[in-house]
């Protein structure tokens, strides 16, 4: 008999399929998991960003493509994709940024072109967080340009100060002169103080360059064409005109307030110390070729009032306002000399005429016009014939030899005692003059100085004159009892050709001389006025310019060559006595 054996077997399959699809989903999330770690592998390793976008994108396909799509995953991945596209892009813009950089650094791009690039890269850019990195790369690299422009600009001036070039001071001054403007306008205090240091330093450079350059000019000048004062002195008066007044310089280690203050200072010390003698001897020199075209050998009045009316010009000048004083001087010593010169003609006329009290009287009135026209007085005596060789230069007046010891008629008269002390001749001085206030004749004078027998009217202002030594004094004799003249009726008038009687000899009596002590003088004070230099004191106050070593301070200090140039306007000056 058969036997059917029944078992009955019962499946879940919805169960079996939930657990077969749980198994496959572990499998993908393993498998996952795996190519997840060999991305951040790839990423440790390092993967672009573009890279890792392609790696992802392709994760993402297979995840969509797979039967058992796990959501969790795809999102993971969707979200990775997302964050990698703004890197990916972002790299881009930092390696060209980088690109830019480097191109600029290399010196294949310019400051400028990298500046652009940023500029166009922000406005395109739409994410903020870039844009924000994006700005802070712009205002890096501006602040690279203006530092890069700032070290081009000031090794530019520095070139143009060692280049020694007018053009390139030129081109750096109004380069630096925007950059200081510029930074006002923004306000930036501090940059614009450091611009207008550098533009001082460079307007001081070209105002030493033109200084030296003018220099060489006007020495070249005068050594080629012999220039004379008068275009001397233009040439320092055109550079005043067209330098710079504003900027303060140091040329030769002085201080100046500005170029024009450097030629000013220039100008008055050619004034002061060499003008007045180098146009002096030009007037002579013309005045010299004037006389010998003159067939008496005349100066002719025309020319000394010309001389006159051209010291006149010159203190109307501005340039001489602080030598008015001196030019004066100059005006009436050479006037003197001149109408003089005229005088002593006329003299020299007067004595070779035969017309007697008709040219005595005309050639007074000559010489007293000339004292009147140029406010002068000339050296001159009474017209007095004695000669046609004398002049009245020449000539001792009745004051002279009153002055002059009075030898006794029953005694010889004493020669010409040796040379004693000298006196320096001073504007205005003439060797009569000189001969008059020392007491002694004019002839003595010229014994003593050869020098001046040619021309005795021809004397210069530091010229040294030697003096005649005094007549020793007489002992003095007893005194006798004084005797009363009687009164004496004028002399009758002695017939021509009959020698008058001597007069009676009259007694007086001489009272002992008493010997007084010396008075105290108080040294005279000067104070140093525009235009002062101690030498022109010393020759004013002295009558010798070299004597200005005597000069001292109210506190006894003397002055040597250096700080004599530093002398300062309003100092009191001791004057010796």
């Amino acid at each position: 008999m058969a036997i059917t054996l029944e078992k009955q077997f019962s499946i879940n399959i919805s169960e079996v399929v939930n657990q077969s699809i749980d198994a496959a989903r572990n499998i993908r999330r393993e498998e996952h998991a795996r190519v997840e770690s060999e991305f951040q592998k790839a990423v440790a390793e390092g993967l672009s960003y573009d890279a890792q976008l392609q790696f992802r994108e392709q994760q993402l396909a297979k995840e969509r493509a797979s039967n058992f799509v796990d959501e969790e995953t795809t999102i993971s991945i969707e979200t990775s994709i997302g964050s990698l596209k703004k890197l990916a892009r972002f790299e881009r813009i930092r390696n060209k940024y980088k690109d830019s950089l480097d191109a600029y650094i290399g010196g294949r791009e310019s400051i400028s072109a990298h500046i652009k690039f940023l500029e166009d890269t922000i406005e395109t850019e739409n994410d903020s967080a870039m844009r924000e990195q994006l700005r802070d790369l712009l205002s890096e690299a501006r602040n690279t340009q203006v530092t890069i422009e700032t070290n081009a600009v000031k090794n530019r001036a520095l070139l143009a100060q060692k280049d020694r070039s007018v053009s390139l001071l030129d081109s750096s001054v109004r380069e630096v002169t925007d950059k200081q403007a510029q930074a006002r306008i923004v306000g930036n205090d501090n940059e614009a103080a450091a611009w207008g240091e550098t533009l001082i330093a460079l307007k001081s450079s070209k105002a030493k360059l033109q200084i030296e350059d003018a220099a060489n000019e006007m020495s070249f000048r005068i050594n080629r064409y012999n220039l004379k004062s008068t275009d001397k002195l233009g040439m320092l008066n055109d550079e005043i005109g067209k330098s710079d007044a504003s900027t303060p310089i140091v040329f030769d280690g002085v201080q100046y307030t500005s170029q024009k203050g450097f030629w000013e200072d220039k100008r008055n010390e050619y004034i002061r110390t060499s003008y007045f003698e180098e146009v002096g001897k030009e007037l002579d020199e013309d005045t010299a070729r004037i006389r010998a075209s003159n067939k008496l050998g005349q100066i002719p009045i025309a020319r000394v009032d010309a001389v006159n009316a051209f010291y006149n010009g010159l203190k109307q000048r501005t340039e001489f306002a602080p030598f008015a004083e001196l030019t004066e001087q100059y005006r009436i010593g050479k006037v003197n000399t001149y109408a003089t010169d005229l005088a002593d003609s006329v003299q020299r006329e007067f004595d070779s005429s035969e017309q007697g009290a008709a040219d005595v009287r005309r050639a007074e009135q000559a010489v007293a016009d000339l004292e009147g026209k140029f406010g002068i007085k000339v050296s001159r005596l009474p017209f007095i014939s004695i000669g046609a060789e004398k002049t009245i230069a020449e000539t001792v007046s009745a004051e002279t030899k009153a002055l002059a010891p009075t030898p006794k008629p029953d005694e010889p008269i004493a020669p010409v005692a040796g040379g004693g002390k000298t006196r320096t001749v001073v504007t205005g001085d003439t060797l009569f003059k000189i001969a008059t206030e020392s007491g002694v004749s004019l002839k003595e004078i010229l014994n003593l100085n050869p020098q001046f027998q040619a021309n005795p009217n021809l004397i210069r202002p530091g010229q040294q004159v030697t003096l005649p030594q005094p007549f020793a004094a007489p002992a003095p004799k007893q005194p006798k009892p004084p005797v009363t003249p009687a009164s004496t009726p004028p002399p009758a008038p002695t017939p021509q050709g009959v020698t008058p009687p001597k007069p009676p000899v009259v007694q007086t009596t001489v009272a002992p001389q008493t010997t007084l002590p010396p008075t105290p003088t108080t040294p005279k004070a000067y104070v140093v006025k525009s235009g002062d230099t101690l030498t022109a004191v010393a020759q004013r106050e002295l009558g010798d310019a070299s004597r200005w070593r005597e000069l001292k301070t109210e506190g006894g200090q003397t002055y040597d060559e250096e700080s004599a140039k530093k002398l300062q306007i309003g100092t009191k000056l001791v004057i010796p006595q």
